[in-house]
């Protein structure tokens, strides 16, 4: 009897023996997921540019019609490096060194275009954008991190580095496959009587993959503030609620590609009574390696 007892609390002891090895062993796989930190790198003098394009186009039915704009642009954005400090953070000379526009409505007007390398004359409509061109629009102090802390317009026609820029918020630590980190911002929306309203959102950064030092992102725009019934700011915000995905040159410290797309509709819209609006556009930006 005693010698099947030791035989019985032998076997439990190698079982638990057993059960602490595997279960250590997952422990120990799952905290030592490989993890990745995501910094930006600047050097004084360095002129990066990118190839950037936009599509928009917005279909309105009302009453039963249907009318549509469709808009392209492309154009080659350059940032020059002119300052770098101790801890990375670097001052950023943004301009825009061309571009290629169109225009077309389903109003019967004619489609109205501007290419800054081949029309002397732009159309009225081009004017401002034809005079950018070659121009410092703004100068942009921004971090290791990608964050955005000082911006100063050089030109009265600067464009928005909210909406077209080169930089994302990276997270503070190192994170691992699959892990996402969150970026809180504000869109403000102009109202009638002069106030401005703000509209809490949240940029959601997923990392979905990394293969020779080229991390891949997916992107997605989440509205906290509440807009159910509020359809002036739900067409305010139309254009605002983009997702898509991100590349990002771990090597290097710079982004290389992203797409963002939006892709929404509002039905009775303001002074609208039966209706509905379409938006849908896609923004893409490449990197422009130099040739060797």
């Amino acid at each position: 009897m005693i010698q099947n007892v030791q035989t019985f609390l032998r076997r439990i002891g190698l079982a638990v023996i057993a059960v602490l090895f595997f279960t250590g062993a997952g422990f120990a796989e799952e905290n030592t997921a490989e993890k990745y930190l995501f910094r930006y790198k600047f050097c004084v003098g360095d002129v990066l540019k990118w190839n950037v394009v936009s599509q928009i186009n917005m279909l309105t039915t009302k009453s039963g019609e249907r009318e549509f704009t469709e808009t392209y642009s492309g154009s080659t954005k350059v940032w020059k490096v002119l300052e770098v400090d101790e801890n990375g953070t670097a001052i950023l000379e943004y301009s825009i060194s061309d571009v290629d526009m169109k225009n077309k409505t389903s109003l019967g007007a004619e489609e109205k275009t501007y290419n800054s390398k081949t029309d002397d004359k732009p159309a009225p409509e081009f004017h401002d954008v034809a005079e950018a061109i070659g121009k410092p629009l703004a100068h942009f102090t921004i971090n290791t991190r990608g964050e955005l802390l000082k911006k100063v317009r050089k030109f009265k026609y600067a464009d928005s580095a909210e909406e077209n820029r080169i930089t994302i918020p990276t997270p503070e630590n190192p994170i691992a496959l699959g892990e996402s980190w969150d970026y809180p911002k504000e869109i403000m929306l102009p109202q009638k009587d002069g106030t401005v309203k703000k509209i809490a959102i949240r940029e959601r950064y997923t990392l979905k993959s990394v293969k020779n030092q080229i991390a891949t992102f997916d992107f997605k725009t989440i509205v906290l503030t509440p807009l159910t019934d509020d359809r002036e700011s739900q067409m305010q915000i139309l254009a605002k609620i983009k997702n898509g995905t991100i590349q990002f040159d771990m090597k290097n410290g710079c982004s290389i590609r992203q797409q963002l797309d939006v892709d929404r509709s509002v039905v009775n819209p303001p002074q609208m009574r039966q209706g509905s609006v379409t938006y849908k556009s896609r923004f893409i930006e490449k990197y422009l390696r130099e040739e060797n």
